[in-house]
């Protein structure tokens, strides 16, 4: 497998809602753009940047949950990239030595790398892959790259206030099942995150009502 590093944050091209996530081959030239959304471009150049938001993501309830349950992530594989979407797995180990991997967006995976500080790979049939599909690649021309880091840097200013990091939650919130959100619910309980487990706690209402 080929170990990648995160190389960037862009714009992508043309513009749009998307932003292109560049992993960078760790000992070679190659570059892979991920499209991903303003959130989890958002979350990415947090860690980049060592930016810490006020109340803790739900990136940071899910690796404070897995600690709790004695369960480290140990490393991220790309494996399969298919109709345009790449396809990731966290590996994990449990204390026993005991291994277990979880399906996981690329975007999350790479968070939770950053986060953790664990390897990030790629199989190499991967790679050959997106890049035979000419259609799916990404304009990553350095031209526009200053003024596309300034861009986000603004964005992510703006994205830093109350309002929006709540609407972020809310958003994360909404993409999880019944069972997820119950699981995050009871870790940020366990944390003492009350904040956190009444917005859990109101959209798992919301959906019972519904």
């Amino acid at each position: 497998m080929i170990e990648l590093v995160v190389s960037d944050i862009r714009n992508a091209q043309p513009p749009s809602e998307a932003y292109a996530l560049i992993l960078k081959e760790k000992e070679g030239e190659r570059q892979l753009p991920i499209l991903i959304g303003m959130s989890e471009a958002r979350a990415i150049v947090l860690e980049m940047n060592k930016m810490r938001p006020k109340r803790p993501t739900p990136h940071d309830l899910f690796l404070q949950l897995s600690e709790q349950c004695k369960v480290y992530p140990g490393y991220v594989v790309i494996h399969k990239f298919e109709e345009g979407v790449f396809y990731a797995d966290i590996h994990f180990r449990k204390e026993n030595g005991e291994v277990f991997t979880i399906d996981s967006r690329t975007s999350d995976a790479v968070v939770i790398a950053l986060k953790t500080h664990i390897p990030i790979y790629i199989q190499e049939e991967v790679i050959d892959a997106y890049l035979s599909d000419t259609e799916n690649l990404v304009d990553i021309s350095d031209e526009q790259a200053e003024e596309d880091d300034e861009e986000l840097a603004d964005e992510l200013e703006m994205d830093l206030s109350d309002e929006n990091y709540d609407k972020y939650i809310s958003t994360k919130l909404e993409e999880m099942s019944l069972e997820e959100l119950q699981n995050l619910l009871d870790g940020a309980v366990e944390c003492e995150d009350f904040e956190m487990a009444s917005k859990i706690h109101d959209e798992i209402e919301r959906r019972k009502q519904g």
